[in-house]
């Protein structure tokens, strides 16, 4: 205060930038993407996805042809007596 009102009373006084320190803060910073390899990285995550999503497609399809296939092939009678318990 004294430094604002009254200037030539005091040396003018450095204050830090912040008082207290964080951790994180004697971190160095992280180097920005640039937009083209954001994208790349973007595009690989989306095939990705959709890789995933494929496969996904596949094997549900197969479930429901492999239990189609045992249901046509034997009675609901031989199902029961080859179970185990």
């Amino acid at each position: 205060m004294l430094e604002r009102c009254r200037p030539g009373i005091i040396e003018p006084i450095d204050y830090p930038y912040r008082a207290f320190t964080q951790p994180q803060c004697d971190r160095q910073h992280r180097v920005r993407l640039s937009l083209q390899e954001l994208r790349a990285i973007m595009k690989a995550c989306e095939r990705d996805i959709q890789e995933s999503r494929a496969l996904r497609a596949a094997v549900a399809s197969e479930r429901i042809t492999a239990r189609g296939a045992v249901l046509t092939r034997s009675s609901p009678v031989e199902l029961c007596s080859s179970t185990s318990i």
